[in-house]
C-alpha cells in the first residue's frame, strides 16, 4: 500500500513541477485540457486519486503535449521538456502558454548581452586611453 501511495505522490509532484514550469494555475490547466471543473486535477495533485486514461488522453491532445514529455509525466524518466520542439512550437503557436514567457526570457537575455557589450566597449576605450598614455610617456 505504501508503494502505491508513493507512486501517486511522485506523479503529483511531476504535475506540480509541470504547472510551475508552464506558469499556469491548476484550474486554467484543467480547463485548457478540456475539463469543465478542476476538482479532478486538485485530487491528483493532493494524492487523493491517480490520473486516469482520460487525463492522459486529454493531455496528449492539448497544446502542452508539444512541450512536456509524456514519458516523463507518467514515469519520471527522461526530461520534462521536449527540448527539440520547445522553441519552434512555442514561438509559432499563438495559443501556447509559454510563448510570452519565452519571449520575455529572450528579451532579458538580449538586454543582458547589450549591457555586457556596453561594458566591454567602455573597458576597451579605457584600455586604449591607457595604452595611448603609456606610449606618450615613453615617447
Amino acid at each position: 500500500m505504501q508503494e502505491k501511495m508513493k507512486n501517486n505522490t511522485d506523479i503529483s509532484e511531476r504535475i506540480i513541477q509541470m504547472l510551475e514550469y508552464l506558469d499556469i494555475k491548476s484550474n486554467n490547466f484543467a480547463l485548457k485540457i478540456g475539463y469543465s471543473r478542476s476538482q479532478m486535477l486538485y485530487d491528483i495533485i493532493n494524492g487523493k486519486s491517480k490520473p486516469s486514461f482520460d487525463f492522459f488522453n486529454r493531455f496528449i491532445n492539448s497544446e502542452f503535449s508539444a512541450i512536456i514529455d509524456l514519458e516523463w509525466l507518467i514515469s519520471g524518466k527522461g526530461l520534462m521538456i521536449k527540448e527539440q520542439q520547445l522553441t519552434s512550437n512555442c514561438i509559432n503557436c499563438p495559443n501556447c502558454a509559454l510563448k510570452d514567457k519565452m519571449i520575455s526570457t529572450l528579451e532579458k537575455f538580449n538586454e543582458a548581452q547589450a549591457k555586457t557589450i556596453e561594458l566591454l566597449e567602455e573597458k576597451l576605450k579605457f584600455d586604449v586611453r591607457e595604452s595611448d598614455a603609456s606610449v606618450a610617456d615613453v615617447g
